[in-house]
């Protein structure tokens, strides 16, 4: 299948930082979340600058492996690195409201940086609404 053409094109050249992610959303897919960890942080070493590693590390360390320091530590990557992309702001919100709510102090803050830095940001404006919404009930 899709994930041999994938491990074989590893074989002949392993340092393909594309066939890593691949190869870690196939095996994300599978179940196999270590099996994914490993491959993208792996492509996280072989590229560090390309964003999508870091974003999916994020997430996956969220959600799949409940590692929540690793997680922010990837989403605040996420959010150096590409100062202009919402996912990674909304990333980090999500993990502060859902798992982190030592950290839910920080929300606001973190929306409102993603809001400035993009500022057609809407889903951004919109999830700060409601979060603050929720905090004054």
């Amino acid at each position: 299948g899709r994930m041999d053409t994938t491990i074989s094109s590893l074989k002949k050249d392993p340092t393909i930082q594309q066939a890593w992610i691949v190869l870690g959303g196939e095996r994300k897919l599978l179940g196999d979340y270590e099996g994914a960890r490993q491959a993208w942080e792996y492509a996280k070493a072989l590229a560090p600058s390309d964003v999508v590693a870091w974003n999916n590390l994020g997430d996956l360390y969220h959600y799949y492996l409940k590692d929540y320091a690793k997680s922010e530590e990837n989403w605040k990557q996420v959010i150096a690195l590409k100062p202009d992309y919402e996912q990674g702001y909304r990333g980090l919100y999500e993990l502060y409201l859902y798992s982190m709510p030592s950290k839910a102090s920080q929300i606001p803050a973190v929306l409102k940086e993603g809001i400035a830095k993009i500022p057609a940001a809407t889903g951004l404006v919109a999830l700060l609404a409601e979060y603050e919404k929720s905090i004054t009930k």
